[in-house]
This record gives structure tokens, C-alpha cells and sequence, in this order.
């Protein structure tokens, strides 16, 4: 049903559900009405309430600070949520970084596994609906060259669409300071 009114809503369209049941005796005390047949019974008139909030599925990942020189530490923030279903998280780590040190983990106790061949971490759990999961890790900057660290990671679960997020950390950046110059009133 997520997905269904997911879908009306990105399309402006209205939600249309169908309740039936199968052809039994009028007598079994199943009656369905459309809400706009409830002046008779408030209390018991259908209502579908909907909740917005972050798809479950939506990935979200910063690396703080955003810039640094080579022998700084940047930290990694990845987000989501739980989706009822198994959940796979993939972090391929840009050139320019060290492996992961110490992860700090929230909503799971699945610690990411690391492949120093592949410079890749990798997540995997079974999380209840909405359940929020939080990972930190920190990287060094290995590099000297002046150049932006593009990071995607991607989140997948069964019979689902993969969602991705990426964080960009320039390295070793030319910083320019202008002068400061104040006005009196």
C-alpha cells in the first residue's frame, strides 16, 4: 500500500482502494461504506491515515568536514531507515582515502565488513519498518594532489529499487582568505 500511495501522490493523482468480500450471507456483519456515507457513525467510518516522512529506501550520506589536506581525518555519516526487509549496504571508498577506522553504529549491531582489495565496505541486515540506522566512520586523506573525493554508496533490499548517495571531500584545497574590511555608521 506504501508504494501505491507513493505513486498517487507524485503523480497528483487521488488514491483509489477497493475493499470486497467474497460472495457469503448478507448476515455475516460485514458492511463497507464510503466515508461520505458516515453521518450515521462517526466512530465507525473507514479512515486511512498516511504519515509522510523519508522513503525507506532513501540512503543519506555526508562527510565532515567536506574538504582537508592529505593526513586529515574526515568522517563519514551514512543514513536510512529499516525496511521489513533485508537491506544491503555498499560503500566503495574513493582513491585518495585510507580504510576505515572505527565504526560507530546506530539502530544496528552489524558492523560493516571491509574488502581492502576492493577498498569497500559492506552491510547487511534484516531491520524492522522504520527502524533508523546510523553508521560513522572515519578515513584519512592519503593524497597529495589537489582533487575531489566522489563517494557512492548504495542501498539495496529485495524487490526493490537500489537507492544511492554521494558525498564529495576536496582534498588538499587552495584556500584564498580576503581581507576584512568594516564600515563605520
Amino acid at each position: 500500500m506504501s508504494r501505491a500511495v507513493a505513486e498517487a501522490y507524485a503523480s497528483g493523482a487521488p488514491l483509489r482502494l477497493v475493499l470486497y468480500e467474497a460472495d457469503w450471507a448478507y448476515h455475516s456483519g460485514k458492511y463497507f461504506h464510503s466515508s461520505d456515507a458516515c453521518d450515521w457513525n462517526t466512530e465507525g467510518c473507514p479512515a486511512l491515515t498516511i504519515t509522510w516522512g523519508r522513503a525507506v529506501a532513501d540512503l543519506e550520506k555526508a562527510a565532515i568536514p567536506s574538504f582537508g589536506d592529505q593526513g586529515n581525518s574526515i568522517t563519514y555519516a551514512l543514513s536510512f531507515f529499516g525496511s521489513g526487509n533485508t537491506q544491503t549496504l555498499t560503500d566503495t571508498l574513493p582513491v585518495g582515502t585510507s580504510a576505515p577506522g572505527n565504526f560507530e553504529l546506530e539502530g544496528t549491531s552489524v558492523t560493516p565488513t571491509y574488502e581492502g582489495g576492493q577498498h569497500r565496505l559492506t552491510w547487511s541486515d534484516t531491520l524492522s519498518v522504520s527502524q533508523e540506522v546510523t553508521i560513522h566512520y572515519p578515513v584519512t586523506i592519503t593524497t597529495s594532489d589537489r582533487q575531489a573525493l566522489i563517494n557512492i554508496a548504495e542501498l539495496c533490499e529485495e524487490g526493490g529499487e537500489p537507492g544511492t548517495a554521494t558525498a564529495t571531500v576536496i582534498a588538499n584545497p587552495h584556500l584564498t582568505h580576503l581581507p576584512l574590511t568594516l564600515k563605520n555608521n
